[in-house]
């Protein structure tokens, strides 16, 4: 749950209490696939991203909570970018960027819900009608 960032600080918590080294990384610029979200596709594309760099021997691995499928050193997205360590002073500009990008996200899904459905939705609770 939680954007990538949280995701990813979160997984540093677990990381760091079983002594295992690594340092959170984001790139301004990464290619994700569609995938589904909540039951709707979405189209992927780039965006920012946040994830982990965990220290294996001596090599760094890329592990990312994003994906069931990700492994270390395998992971559902491209860099595109340059690679930076995250910082704490960076969390207010990235909670914007994450703001952001599920605001786009979420108008993207509307309108594919909206191409799909004519008339309301059910959500289980109450009857919607998209704008």
């Amino acid at each position: 749950m939680g954007y990538c960032e949280q995701q990813t600080l979160a997984l540093k918590y677990v990381y760091d209490r079983l002594g295992i080294e690594a340092r959170p990384v984001f790139a301004l610029r990464c290619r994700f696939p569609a995938k589904v979200v909540d039951g709707i596709l979405g189209s992927g594309g780039i965006s920012g991203h946040a994830w982990l760099r965990v220290r294996i021997g001596d090599k760094e691995a890329d592990v990312c909570p994003g994906a069931v499928t990700n492994t270390p050193g395998v992971v559902q997205f491209e860099i595109l970018s340059r690679v930076h360590t995250w910082q704490p002073w960076l969390q207010p500009f990235t909670h914007v960027g994450s703001s952001i990008e599920n605001v786009r996200r979420d108008t993207m899904a509307r309108r594919s819900l909206k191409k799909a459905v004519k008339g309301p939705v059910d959500y289980g609770v109450a009857y919607v009608d998209l704008p």
